[in-house]
């Protein structure tokens, strides 16, 4: 995981999140807007970077747990 690109839109991040939560802006919107940014423009690529990265940082956790626990396994 890339911690430093996190913390380098970490501003934007949750500029976007709080947007999200008081429905100035929706998910969905969000999504099509990430993926249907030009792949050469630096600051799109490194934007859907950073959120990709935190979607990592917060599976991470939960595949470790899901890993290590037996329970509901057969």
């Amino acid at each position: 995981m890339d911690w430093r690109l996190i913390e380098t839109h970490f501003r934007d991040l949750m500029r976007v999140i709080v947007s999200i939560r008081e429905g100035t802006i929706s998910s969905v919107l969000l999504l099509r807007h990430l993926r249907s940014g030009s792949r050469r423009n630096a600051t799109y690529t490194a934007f859907y970077t950073a959120f990709r990265e935190v979607g990592k940082a917060i599976a991470l956790p939960s595949c470790a747990t899901f890993r290590t626990c037996r329970c509901g396994r057969g």
